[in-house]
């Protein structure tokens, strides 16, 4: 009886092992059909700065701070890696360096315009990004305002 129990114990194992080849390990009688993901390298991270380009009035002596909107239009996530100012006047802090696909971020830009004179002043910041052309160029147009010559002293 004993040898008759360990037989078909072994019986049982093999039909086991062979079912365990035969069928996959994936496979299950509810399984749902499959469907492709299109790779994210076909849509790449795509930005638009809002505004597009800015218009600022100044006083001499004025530290202007302003916030500026980025926007990933594109299929994968948008980082940015780095921003620089044209002048020693201008800097940026990037508040969001990792935007999701058809999300918004900030960054906010600032300029020190104590030793600015010129009537109209241009700054083009320089942002480093992992867009395929890599870099994107912001223009920022500052206007000196008329000094008030009426005001009491």
């Amino acid at each position: 009886m004993k040898m008759l129990l360990k037989q078909l114990k072994f019986g049982v194992f093999i039909i086991s092992v062979i079912f365990m080849m035969v069928i996959r390990a994936d496979s299950t009688d509810y399984e749902s059909p499959r469907s492709f993901i299109v790779s994210d390298s076909v849509y790449p991270p795509e930005i638009e700065i809002l505004p597009a380009e800015l218009h600022l009035d100044f006083n001499q002596g004025d530290f202007i701070v302003k916030d500026i909107t980025i926007l990933n239009r594109g299929g994968q996530a948008l980082e940015i890696y780095g921003m620089r100012g044209s002048c020693f006047c201008a800097n940026a802090a990037i508040i969001h360096s990792y935007i999701v696909p058809f999300s918004k971020g900030t960054i906010r830009l600032s300029v020190n315009t104590k030793n600015l004179s010129d009537s109209i002043q241009r700054i083009d910041y320089t942002i480093r990004t992992n867009t395929p052309d890599s870099s994107k160029n912001y223009r920022v147009y500052l206007h000196l305002l008329p000094k008030d010559t009426t005001a009491i002293k």
